[in-house]
């Protein structure tokens, strides 16, 4: 990596664009495969720096040292399963689907045709849109969305892009500190079709050496470039004449800096410092709508990551008015308190994470009161919540350096709070009931209308909910208690034991696709009272990420979907940002970009995972990630 001179840096990789938008696509196809081959030799060693900069050794870290050898070993085991997930794993999945691209086009000269295409609901004076089918296939993807479906919503005809004849140009990444597998440079490269020149966040200094070794032919061809450094290096990047095009995954703050000169959008008529086109993702304040059900899947996504993640469900929208709320709705917070102390909490190590829970140190307060700023905890506690109320205890040290061993869990907070409007970006959740009559009828169109006019954001939301006719709602409504008990936390399974199960499980779900492909058409199945609801929640909530009965940290495993804030973002007003990464290669490039409107990831119904593969790790990443390599 070559980071004295940036402006030689980019000279260098523009010489390369005119050849790299005019490589046939068999050249491109070696390319991949090379790069699939390396990450086979250097994977593990990417997964090894992902896990060390989070983790360190944990053996050595001082706020592990009161834990026993079982909980230690669990521990490593749940950080090596987490950060495999955003590194290694992440990489190879994209590389595979984007080769899946690469070789219809060799083989048949056009992209792989989208696996269905059916008309969306019609609105009154828009155009039509269309849902456009793009997955799972193959046995990994089935499994990963539980033999769910993968679509696309399209605005206007569905129309076929040849993406390797885009034309050529020169892209400036700004890496996210909080993925470790730089797939917004794949995006870039193979998507785009321009050369890239990639900034590593400052977070990620360990990745560079597996992350170049990977990427080798890239880089010997100049194609690519990895720099690295702070504010001053992504000035250079950013305004050298030659980049026509870049990349952020951040803050707002940081989006309206480069843009404006300024943390503070201006208003029209002002115009922009900056005026190259980009594509910027920004976050959100995630909400998840909780339909009546057993969701204890929602306790083990608030823990990936340390919850440094844009996708980190932050508000659960409940209905207040369920009958017997406080018997139903109370044994539903319960399960997922009950789950929150079983989950391992690893890799909280974004450096202001806890005085942002709460004051740490006497010196985090003092800087507190100068910024004249209040931690969440000191909001709840000004709002009149009590401390034993919303901190959930968890069952070791959320960070290597810190003791606490606590997150912020907070219940039947008001409409307007400060959850709806701020993206906390750590173990923070809070739970928003809505005053809506104890039906879905009722309570869904509201939740849709409340995350589109109250939550921060438009980048992503998911909805639990279960399938079910008139008179089973009604049946529910009059059982509350129903679907909620739980027993005493079974036991922990020795490692090998936990894999066998693992393996069994995965065994079962091959079994059960060609049967569970049947539930994953249920929008179009008819057979539901949801049916009609959740097609009008789809349609109109404005996120560029519907998910149903899928955690939404998923979204960006697929690049034959696409990410990012929901479409009517500005310069004036980012929103959750502006334009997509991944851009579908994998048949969802059946509508170019600016017609993709939003992604919808579903699962079936009766999903019961807990996402417990989260607890352990071992040898089983390495046989998952030969056998991702090998799909």
């Amino acid at each position: 990596m070559e980071n004295k001179d940036i402006s030689a840096v980019v000279e260098r990789v523009a010489a390369t664009k005119a050849a790299w938008a005019a490589l046939p696509p068999q050249q491109k196809l070696e390319l991949l495969d090379q790069l699939m081959d390396n990450l086979n030799a250097h994977g593990e060693a990417l997964h090894a720096a992902s896990v060390f900069k989070r983790d360190g050794d944990l053996k050595d870290a001082p706020a592990y040292s009161a834990l026993s050898a079982a909980d230690l070993q669990a521990l490593q085991n749940a950080s090596r399963a987490q950060h495999w997930l955003h590194s290694s794993m992440l990489v190879s999945n994209w590389l595979s689907i984007i080769r899946e691209y690469f070789e219809a086009v060799v083989k048949t000269g056009a992209p792989p045709p989208p696996l269905a295409v059916r008309e969306a609901p019609a609105e009154e004076g828009k155009p039509q849109r269309h849902i456009v089918k793009v997955g799972p296939s193959g046995l990994l993807h089935t499994t990963l969305v539980t033999c769910g479906s993968l679509e696309l919503v399209v605005e206007g005809p569905v129309e076929q892009e040849l993406l390797h004849e885009r034309p050529p140009g020169v892209a400036a990444v700004l890496g996210a500190g909080n993925f470790d597998g730089p797939v917004d440079l794949l995006t870039a490269l193979f998507i785009e079709n321009k050369v890239c020149i990639y900034k590593l966040s400052p977070f990620n200094a360990r990745l560079l050496e597996p992350l170049e070794k990977i990427f080798a032919p890239l880089l010997e061809a100049n194609f690519a470039a990895f720099i690295f450094g702070g504010v001053e290096e992504a000035k250079s990047l950013l305004h050298h004449p030659q980049v026509d095009k870049w990349f952020m995954t951040g803050a707002a703050a940081t989006a309206y800096s480069i843009i404006w000169g300024s943390p503070e959008p201006q208003q029209p008529p002002a115009e922009p410092l900056f005026k190259k086109p980009m594509t910027v993702e920004l976050g959100n304040c995630t909400p998840w709508i909780v339909c009546p059900g057993k969701w204890q899947a929602i306790a083990a996504s608030m823990a990936f990551n340390g919850a440094h993640i844009c996708a980190h469900p932050q508000v659960l929208l409940t209905c207040k008015n369920w009958p017997q709320r406080q018997v139903q709705v109370k044994e539903f917070l319960q399960l997922i308190q009950s789950y929150i102390q079983e989950v391992y909490y690893v890799g909280c190590y974004y450096p202001d994470f806890s005085s942002r829970m709460e004051w740490a140190s006497a010196a985090a307060a003092a800087a507190a009161a100068a910024a004249a700023a209040e931690s969440y905890k000191e909001k709840l506690l000004a709002m009149g919540k009590k401390a034993e109320e919303f901190e959930a205890p968890v069952h070791c040290p959320i960070a290597k350096d810190s003791e606490i061993k606590k997150i912020i869990f907070a219940t039947d907070l008001p409409e307007d709070c400060f959850f709806t409007r701020q993206e906390t970006f750590c173990p923070c959740c809070g739970e928003v009931p809505l005053d809506t009559e104890a039906s879905l009828a009722a309570f869904l169109p509201a939740a849709v209308k409340f995350a589109n006019e109250k939550v921060h954001g438009g980048l992503s939301v998911s909805i639990s909910v279960k399938p079910s006719t008139a008179a089973e709602e009604q049946g529910s409504c009059a059982n509350p208690t129903s679907g909620f008990r739980r027993s005493a936390p079974p036991p922990r399974l020795a490692f090998a034991a936990r894999l066998a199960a693992a393996a069994a499980a995965a065994a079962a779900a091959a079994a059960a696709a060609a049967a569970a492909a049947a539930a994953c058409g249920w929008l179009r199945g008819g057979r539901s009272f949801a049916l009609a609801l959740l097609e009008r929640a789809v349609a109109d909530l404005n996120y560029g990420a519907v998910h149903i009965n899928i955690d939404t940290k998923m979204s960006i495993a697929f690049p034959s979907l696409v990410w990012g804030g929901c479409p009517g973002s500005t310069i004036y007003n980012l929103n959750s940002g502006i334009g997509f990464i991944m851009a579908a290669p994998n048949g969802s490039n059946a509508a170019k970009m600016a017609k993709l409107w939003r992604r919808i990831a579903f699962a079936s119904f009766q999903r019961r995972s807990t996402q417990g593969w989260f607890s352990f790790a071992g040898s089983l990443t390495k046989i998952a990630s030969a056998f991702a390599a090998n799909l």
